[in-house]
């Protein structure tokens, strides 16, 4: 039975995110942030959609200073303006490796 693999899913990549990289290089399926609400869609969010980004799932795209030592995340709301305003956006509960 064959899966249809998509940007999200990498079977080299471990489910865990890598602390040098502070998540950008995980790929794993998280899509659930630590609040426990569920990731939207990034191509859904204007601007976001720019990153090329596919599916719901937590990352770390934009290697802001706001991420150091704090990992992969999602936004879990639409934001008014498409950036990372304070509750629209979670960190993720991805273990490091």
């Amino acid at each position: 039975e064959s899966e249809d693999m998509t940007e999200s899913e990498d079977n080299s990549k471990p489910e865990c995110q890598d602390p040098v990289t502070n998540g950008q290089s995980y790929k794993g399926k998280e899509n659930k942030a630590n609040n426990g609400k569920a990731c939207i869609p990034w191509d859904t969010v204007a601007w976001w959609s720019n990153y090329g980004l596919s599916g719901n799932w937590c990352r770390n795209p934009d290697k802001a200073t706001r991420n150091t030592n704090k990992g992969v995340w999602c936004f879990v709301e639409q934001p008014e303006d498409g950036q990372p305003a304070d509750g629209a956006w979670e960190y993720c509960k991805v273990p490091w490796c």
